[in-house]
């Protein structure tokens, strides 16, 4: 019999979906062949990296903004197949007191910091419940004025530089 079918392939993680920017995305493919059989494994490529499959990107690894997955697999008969899947990392008030938590716990921003960092954050979070939105923005200000202000002191400058980056990225999308 020849095979002129491609194996199957099925991308099972990450979907097409927003993930907060202090979530665990895990990497999950799958290919068979039940003709010829595969000639490797999948190969899944996030933005232009070979990873591993089953591997976990961790929290704040990966940029703000789209982000692109792509797989092949290829049978021994030499039939290939693609899939390809966009993902967007992106960040709310919430994932920002997550992402202080995360930093602490990684040594990464002193804890004596971090209780005025997230008293920040909650009352930003209170001001957009209550739909006072530039109440909001003066607060998420003062977050980033504190956060740059202590970069290389008590925050570490790459902590840093990630949650000015997420605290850009909240308030542009209010």
């Amino acid at each position: 019999m020849i095979d002129a079918t491609p194996p199957a392939l099925r991308i099972d993680s990450p979907a097409r979906r927003d993930y907060l920017h202090t979530a665990t995305v895990p990497i999950s493919v799958e290919a068979t062949d039940a003709v010829s059989g595969l000639a490797g494994a999948p190969l899944p490529v996030l933005d232009g990296v070979v990873v591993a499959n089953g591997a976990s990107i961790q929290p704040l690894t990966l940029a703000l903004g789209p982000h692109t997955l792509s797989v092949s697999a290829t049978d021994r008969a030499g039939n290939t197949v693609s899939q390809t899947i966009e993902f967007r990392m992106s960040a709310t008030i919430d994932s920002l007191a997550a992402a202080v938590n995360l930093l602490v716990t990684q040594g990464r921003i002193q804890p004596q910091l971090s209780a005025s960092l997230r008293a920040k954050l909650e009352e930003a979070g209170q001001a957009v419940t209550r739909g006072n939105v530039p109440a909001a923005h003066g607060l998420l200000r003062a977050f980033g004025n504190q956060i740059a202000a202590q970069s290389g002191g008590t925050i570490e400058p790459g902590a840093a530089n990630i949650l000015l980056a997420d605290v850009q990225y909240v308030a542009g999308a209010m």
